[in-house]
């Protein structure tokens, strides 16, 4: 796998609950820090491109996306509820959110992309 690049980030930058945007030339990725763990993931929502990095994080962890309200799984990418009705099947397709693996070492974590 080739990478284009990392973030690094030190982990008391970061407290439980919080979330913070990276925005690189070739890359919009967000790090949250969510019930003991670190998690990252594209910034915008695959769905139509809304500001995921926004969104609600919830218990089991997921987020939620601000537009539309789909749940996406922070470990998987995987949608977990989608509210927009089957009927309106042009406007309710979305691919899965975009993850990104996170390394953990004592003072830091790291994300290649």
């Amino acid at each position: 796998m080739i990478f284009l690049g990392q973030v690094k980030l030190l982990k008391d930058s970061l407290r439980d609950g919080e979330k913070k945007r990276f925005e690189m030339t070739d890359e919009d990725l967000t790090v949250a820090h969510w019930e003991g763990k670190y998690f990252a993931y594209e910034s915008k929502c695959p769905h139509r491109k809304g500001p995921i990095f926004m969104g609600r994080l919830k218990p089991g962890a997921c987020i939620t996306c601000p537009s539309h309200k789909i749940t996406f799984s922070l470990e998987t990418g995987e949608i977990i509820h989608n509210p927009i009705p089957d009927s309106m099947k042009d406007y309710h397709d979305s691919d899965n959110l975009r993850i990104f693996t996170v390394l953990e070492n004592k003072d830091e974590i790291t994300v290649n992309y």
